[in-house]
């Protein structure tokens, strides 16, 4: 809950519905909205910076400072934007290493720099609390995961994150804002996901108007900086679209990917 005399600046979010970023002086406000499916409340979080002035009226669930150093993560889908942000050295723990596939953490991982945690499931908070993390960014299905009320009674906090349950594709990308407010690079993630708006609404836009008889349904994948943004564009031409396009079988689910996926 966040009850504040200070209207502070909004940051424009513009297709993510699950979440939204009040700047301040000094500090910001998260807030993420439905975490899960049918969450019963919002989560606020005050990122603050060192020695910054809260007023006494601000009330949040957890707070961290900012810009952070140490971070873990608990979802493939992260890690993308903690390396468009320039950040993946922060990465110090991830549960599940063999599934990430980045060349970039690939490579920390090869030198010893990001610890292994086990699985979701089952986190080795013992290891996971010798790190040290500024914070976990967590993901869940309900609002009963024992694993982080641990993590979070040893002082560590747990931070959810809700990308997972975002309808559009853009609205699951532009939850590089949600990382960038972390590392105090808001504008840095704002003109970075305005990169990937552009080019996917050119790129679908430029899929939709194509014309021919051979017709096949497909989905339309945009390679950002190894981010891969999907979504159903319906029945569409093949051989007369730009080799940039890369088609894929189209999933159920419009999806971001950060695995390299085959091209048929």
């Amino acid at each position: 809950m966040v009850d504040s005399k200070s209207t502070g600046d909004n940051i424009s979010v513009e297709y993510a519905k699950g979440f939204s970023i009040k700047q301040y002086d000094g500090y910001k406000l998260l807030t993420v909205k439905d975490p899960w499916p049918k969450a019963d409340k919002n989560f606020t979080y005050l990122l603050a910076e060192d020695e910054a002035s809260i007023p006494s009226e601000v009330k949040y669930d957890h707070k961290v400072t900012i810009p952070v150093k140490k971070i873990v993560v608990t979802s493939t889908t992260h890690i993308p934007s903690i390396e468009i942000l320039n950040e993946e050295e922060s990465l110090v723990g991830f549960p599940g290493l063999d599934y990430i596939s980045s060349e970039k953490t690939r490579a920390l991982i090869s030198e010893g720099l990001v610890t292994e945690l086990g699985q979701n499931e089952s986190i080795n908070t013992e290891i996971l609390i010798s790190l040290n993390p500024d914070l976990v960014i967590g993901f869940a299905i309900d609002g009963n995961n024992k694993t982080f009320n641990t993590i979070q009674k040893v002082g560590i906090p747990v931070i959810y994150n809700g990308d997972w349950t975002e309808e559009s594709p853009l609205g699951k990308a532009e939850w590089i804002k949600f990382f960038g407010a972390f590392y105090n690079k808001d504008d840095q993630a704002s003109a970075k996901f305005n990169e990937i708006r552009d080019s996917y609404l050119s790129l679908k836009e430029l899929a939709k108007n194509a014309k021919s008889k051979l017709l096949f349904s497909v989905a339309l994948c945009i390679k950002i900086n190894g981010m891969c943004l999907m979504a159903t564009l319906g029945k569409l031409n093949l051989l007369r679209m730009p080799m940039q396009i890369i088609f894929m079988r189209t999933p159920k689910v419009p999806v971001v990917s950060p695995y390299p996926l085959k091209v048929f």
